[in-house]
């Protein structure tokens, strides 16, 4: 069951105004003036729906209202502090005096790294590294002294796993926790994207093509074995990366090579049964492939040169093209509706990226450049070509705009794993005027978006049917 949002409302923000927006079916733009707090909104929509606890801290308000379809939830932010394990966990006297020279943010960024992550890591952070410079105490005491203040906030946490207990004694803080793994449970099978303001495109580089991904992991679906990137804890959003490109279309492809060679080897080994068996005859009404979809097909998986594949889908071609003659031959009738069931396996793999090759087609015809995304259906490669010379074109020598749509689509086009809820703050950045146009709408037609919200600046990215989806934000000021 897909999650539908349907309010989002932050109280006391910055201790004087609070900010509300009703979400509208699938599409919601808004657009408002400087200053009324739409970025900070996005992000914190954005923690709300990850359950990112020390986000959520740091968010300068009282509390957070969010309202799905089904069900409502009141997160108290002002209970996410650690104020309260700092007044009353028996702190060594080596903590207070390390965090002497830090300010409440700094040491409130510490203990949510200590809760989360090994102590060996917190060397390059800002705040370690004051308490190093600052300080009398060398990396042994220090480390000592985090380890215990570690151990002290599992134990204070632990609590957590006993809710009635917990709920007594801090009755806001054990609902809010518990509000924000019921929304972590809720969403477990959406994926949240979002796009900040600041967009990173990052180059194609050594490191990416030789090295797995340390969130990368490889699962069995659909009979093979896939790759797949989680998400870690503390990626907030997505960069933008053209080796991700090219590995979803090289992904695909292998997929799809592999559907076709193990269909093709299942396929001669039913035949063989059914000739044994006495079952090889064709139906009485047969569905065959087209010839471009045998041509292709012959193409991959059959080990002959060009010249002999040609010749093979000529004949065959002219049997297919004369009734009677297809109606006489029995057992091509029977291979060809057999193959059909194949060839047909590999479609919606195959639509995937003629989906994006189409999309991002349309950008690149809308800029001066000429260039085009081409994708050879038998050789099941993707590259981009510049139409005057004819020439190849790597995916890193695109424009930055470039780069970053044929990023973006690839992200919404190319990968369906989960369905998702986009996030994203001015769509208009590095996009030209003719391309803002389009940019959400093609957003919003992907088949895995199930909820977007955007906010902007520029009325050219809803110049189109989503101009009855742009909306305002509700400010009230105490």
């Amino acid at each position: 069951m897909c999650i539908e949002l349907k309010k989002f409302s932050i109280k006391k923000l910055y201790g004087y105004k609070d900010i509300h927006l009703i979400f509208n079916k699938k599409s919601t733009i808004i657009i408002a003036e400087n200053g009324a707090g739409k970025t900070t909104l996005i992000n914190a929509l954005k923690s709300t729906l990850k359950g990112e606890f020390d986000e959520l801290r740091k968010i300068k308000c009282e509390s957070i209202d969010i309202e799905f379809s089904d069900q409502k939830f009141t997160l108290n932010i002002a209970a996410l502090s650690y104020s309260d394990f700092l007044n009353n966990a028996l702190l060594p006297t080596r903590f207070r005096e390390i965090t002497k020279n830090l300010n409440n943010t700094q040491i409130e960024d510490a203990l949510a790294f200590l809760r989360h992550k090994p102590v060996k890591d917190a060397r390059q952070t800002t705040w370690y590294r004051k308490m190093y410079h600052t300080t009398p105490y060398n990396y042994i005491d220090i480390d000592s002294t985090l380890s215990e203040v570690k151990i002290l906030l599992k134990n204070h946490y632990s609590s957590l796993e006993k809710p009635d207990l917990f709920s007594v004694n801090k009755p806001e803080l054990s609902k809010t926790i518990h509000a924000i793994e019921e929304i972590k449970q809720k969403t477990k099978n959406i994926e949240i994207i979002y796009l900040p303001t600041y967009r990173r495109i990052e180059k194609s580089t050594l490191r990416d093509k030789f090295t797995r991904d340390e969130n990368e992991k490889f699962v069995f679906r659909d009979g093979e074995i896939v790759s797949i990137r989680e998400e870690s804890e503390t990626n907030l959003n997505i960069e933008f990366g053209l080796f991700d490109v090219e590995s979803k279309l090289k992904d695909l492809s292998a997929s799809i090579e592999r559907r076709s060679s193990l269909g093709y080897r299942k396929l001669s080994a039913t035949i063989i049964e059914d000739m044994m068996t006495g079952k090889a005859s064709a139906p009485t009404k047969p569905k065959l492939p087209s010839v471009s979809e045998l041509s292709r097909f012959l193409g991959r998986v059959v080990n002959k040169d060009k010249e002999s594949n040609k010749r093979i889908i000529q004949e065959v071609t002219s049997i297919m093209e004369n009734k009677d003659m297809l109606a006489s031959n029995n057992m091509l009738s029977y291979f060809l509706s057999k193959l059909k069931a194949v060839i047909d396996s590999t479609k919606e793999l195959e639509l995937k990226i003629e989906s994006f090759v189409t999309i991002c087609n349309k950008y690149l015809q809308l800029s001066d450049d000429s260039k085009s995304l081409n994708f050879d259906i038998e050789t099941l490669q993707v590259i981009v070509k510049d139409l005057f010379t004819n020439n190849p074109i790597e995916l890193e020598d695109l424009s930055s705009g470039e780069k970053q749509i044929i990023s973006l689509m690839a992200h919404m086009y190319l990968d369906h794993t989960k369905k998702k809820i986009v996030l994203i703050d001015e769509p208009e950045l590095s996009l030209s005027l003719e391309w803002q146009e389009h940019v959400l709408v093609d957003i919003v037609n992907s088949p895995s978006v199930t909820q977007m919200l955007a906010i902007t600046h520029s009325p050219f990215v809803f110049n189109n049917e989503l101009k009855s989806q742009v909306t305002s934000l509700k400010v009230i000021k105490h």
